[in-house]
C-alpha cells in the first residue's frame, strides 16, 4: 500500500494538527485523515469548544475503501 501521509499538517481555526503522528508505545505510525472544530448554538451565538482529529493506519484505507467504494464523492 502507498504511504498515504501529508507533508503538511492542518490548520482549523487556530488548533494546527500534524499530518502524522506516533502514539507513545506503538510501532505504527498514524496518518491525519480528517479534522474539524465541534462547537453549539448559545443565545444566537456559535460557541467552539473542542477540535478534533481523526488519524488513522494506513492498513485502515483499503478496508474503508470496500465500504465507501459506491459512495458518490461531495463537493
Amino acid at each position: 500500500m502507498a504511504n498515504l501521509q501529508s507533508s503538511t499538517g492542518l490548520q482549523v481555526e487556530s488548533i494546527v494538527f500534524a499530518p502524522a503522528v506516533k502514539p507513545p508505545g506503538a510501532t505504527t505510525t498514524f496518518f491525519l485523515a480528517g479534522a474539524g472544530v465541534r462547537g453549539m448554538e448559545i443565545h444566537g451565538n456559535f460557541v467552539k469548544f473542542t477540535g478534533i482529529g481523526v488519524y488513522l493506519e494506513n492498513k485502515a484505507v483499503s478496508v474503508l475503501a470496500v465500504k465507501w467504494r459506491a459512495k458518490a464523492p461531495r463537493s
